[in-house]
């Protein structure tokens, strides 16, 4: 033993801490002995990759969203890669990682893993009007949250028939087909049944001027109703009074009975003044002598209206071919009245013209 400490017999390696995978040479140095003969032998290091196990928390993503990255504790950042197949619209469920070594002097191994769960998502009816009598309108909803160009399978329904009173809410609501992929909330909407707008027209009117006007001539035209719903017109009113002039007009108005499944848009009529017939005769002079000059005039037989007289009917004119007369004899006088209100029927004048007297005197003749 002492001769063998006499050796001062050494073992060395070019293995140092740090130093990559693999094999290194074992050498043994020694003193020289004259009692030995000393034979060695070259031995091996093996280094063995380092086993570790990287598995930080899993990632939790909703579907459609961009996963985070594996946070990696730093020691291990250049050692190992995490990756998946998961990508941004694969299908719910769990996506194991995969390690992909960075240094060959490790062997790792990973539990982590791509969680993907539902992604949340709305699906809401959109309000709806009906008025009041017509068929239930298209149902119509609308989406948020979706990914890309994805489309959901949605009923909607709502307890709605036509003839519902107006004033009356119906709720509408929603049925989503199941999706793996979706966690959605829906939300109902309102189908509202309003008054039906209609359209009552009044029909136009004439009145003879100076007569009374009866409302109970009145009429009207409605645009379509519900069944065998009616309008009730209470009352027609107008502006016009007896002695309005022809050719003026006056609204015809209509009141109409309330109704709680209507609303009665009235379009007035319009009342006409027309001008009234009246019947004159042109009066003058029974006879003149050839050359005189003849005044006419006219009497009213007929038809004067609103407490009017004969100086309220207007003009009269008159016309006859006596002033071209060639000699005496019978001419007619015709008259044509201006007028405002009548509508004048005249009937005409017959003149009777005698020949004129004529005095000659025969003077002396001078010589």
């Amino acid at each position: 033993a002492e001769d063998l400490e006499s050796l001062n017999i050494t073992v060395s390696s070019d293995y140092a801490k740090g130093s990559k995978v693999g094999r290194y040479d074992v050498t043994v140095g020694f003193t020289e002995n004259a009692n030995y003969e000393i034979v060695t032998t070259f031995g091996k290091l093996t280094v063995d990759k380092k086993a570790v196990d990287v598995s930080p928390s899993d990632v939790t993503v909703s579907y459609g969203d961009e996963a985070a990255a594996f946070d990696i504790p730093a020691e291990y950042a250049s050692v190992v890669r995490l990756e998946t197949e998961y990508y941004a619209g694969a299908n719910v469920g769990e996506y194991v990682a995969t390690a992909i070594v960075l240094d060959k002097n490790y062997s790792v191994t990973t539990s982590s893993k791509v969680v993907c769960v539902p992604r949340k998502a709305t699906v809401k009816a959109e309000d709806k009007t009906v008025e009041y009598g017509y068929d239930k309108p298209d149902l119509t909803y609308a989406t948020l949250g979706l990914y890309g160009s994805d489309s959901v399978e949605v009923t909607l329904s709502a307890d709605y028939a036509a003839g519902i009173a107006a004033g009356t809410s119906c709720v509408i609501t929603v049925s989503v087909a199941d999706n793996e992929n979706y966690d959605f909330t829906v939300q109902t909407g309102t189908l509202t049944v309003e008054k039906r707008k209609v359209t009552v027209t009044v029909h136009d009117q004439t009145v003879v001027y100076g007569d009374d006007f009866d409302t109970s001539v009145c009429g009207f035209e409605n645009t379509s109703l519900y069944g065998d719903d009616k309008v009730s017109v209470t009352s027609y009113s107008t502006g016009y009074y007896v002695g309005a002039n022809a050719g003026e007009t006056f609204e015809i108005g209509a009141e109409t009975a309330e109704n709680n499944n209507y609303e009665f848009i009235v379009i007035k009529g319009v009342l006409t003044v027309l001008k009234a017939d009246l019947t004159a005769t042109v009066t003058g002079p029974s006879a003149i002598v050839y050359g005189e000059t003849p005044t006419f005039d006219f009497i009213v037989t007929s038809g004067l209206k609103a407490k009017d007289e004969k100086a309220d009917v207007g003009a009269m004119t008159y016309s006859t071919d006596y002033s071209t007369a060639p000699a005496a004899g019978t001419f007619k006088v015709n008259g044509t009245l201006n007028s405002k209100n009548y509508t004048a029927t005249v009937s005409p004048y017959f003149m009777t013209v005698g020949k004129a007297t004529l005095t000659l005197t025969v003077a002396p003749a001078m010589t």
